[in-house]
């Protein structure tokens, strides 16, 4: 969860990035791509974790991920279908042509950061909640 946080923090200065900066700017585009494919990956394996708490079996796709989560009660079924959408983009980016994979980023700097930041603000309460301390 630090990893994730520690990553959407460098890549919000890039929230109002355009496509021709985007585009132009090998550098700074593979960084971006970078940082949002681990941002996935860390919101993911999380994801996953907190499944494991509930004996349910690992989904095949990360959007079943979050669709189980919400099963389960650990996230609300609204956030569950913005991290499904926002998680997209982790597939899009190995596979996708510039101007395919900058519709997806764009998604990914407004809604799907937002949704990642809720995500880790209820799993950490999450956390508190289930901790074996309590």
């Amino acid at each position: 969860m630090e990893f994730a946080k520690a990553e959407l923090a460098d890549l919000r200065e890039h929230r109002a990035l355009d496509y021709a900066t985007y585009q132009a700017d090998r550098v700074l585009r593979r960084n971006l791509e970078r940082m949002i494919e681990n941002i996935c990956n860390a919101v993911c394996d999380t994801g996953k974790i907190m499944l494991a708490q509930y004996d349910v079996p690992m989904p095949d796709t990360y959007r079943d991920i979050f669709v189980k989560l919400a099963a389960v009660g650990a996230t609300n079924a609204g956030l569950s279908q913005r991290l499904g959408d926002a998680m997209r983009v982790r597939s899009i980016l190995a596979h996708q042509y510039l101007d395919l994979k900058w519709e997806y980023i764009k998604g990914f700097l407004a809604p799907g950061m937002e949704s990642v930041e809720c995500f880790l603000r209820q799993t950490e309460d999450w956390l508190r909640a289930n901790s074996q301390g309590s």
